[in-house]
């Protein structure tokens, strides 16, 4: 694959992830309710670094880091989801960064037995400065 072809293909799946956000704060607090399993805050309340992101997270983007270090990330939302279901979100009313100043990034664990099946998956975003 050429530079050229994984140059468009990352830019279609940003262009994608962003056809498919929706923003869980503005959804929730305009309708007046969220689900009791979800909890809510902004960044602002909990604000998202780099030294709390799963492992596996962090090292991608130290990796990204070190290929960019003239770029500044600031981390702007976290969705935290079990078995599908938000249960962890962090955001405000904001939008989504413009499309070339987003990254994402994401990780899904699971855990399955004949009595217990548990996805968990947790995405992150940040603005690329």
């Amino acid at each position: 694959m050429t530079a050229m072809q994984e140059n468009s293909e990352a830019r279609e799946l940003i262009r994608r992830f962003r056809a498919s956000y929706r923003n869980l704060y503005r959804l929730w607090r305009g309708a007046g309710s969220q689900p009791a399993s979800a909890a809510l805050h902004t960044p602002q309340e909990r604000p998202l670094t780099v030294s709390e992101l799963p492992d596996q997270v962090r090292r991608l983007v130290a990796e990204h880091q070190k290929q960019h270090p003239d770029r500044r990330l600031t981390f702007i939302k976290h969705l935290r989801t079990e078995n599908g279901k938000p249960v962890l979100v962090v955001e405000d009313d904001s939008d989504l960064p413009p499309e070339n100043e987003i990254l994402t990034t994401s990780q899904t664990v699971t855990l399955n037995t004949t009595e217990t099946l548990r996805v968990i998956t947790d995405v992150f975003v940040a603005r690329i400065d």
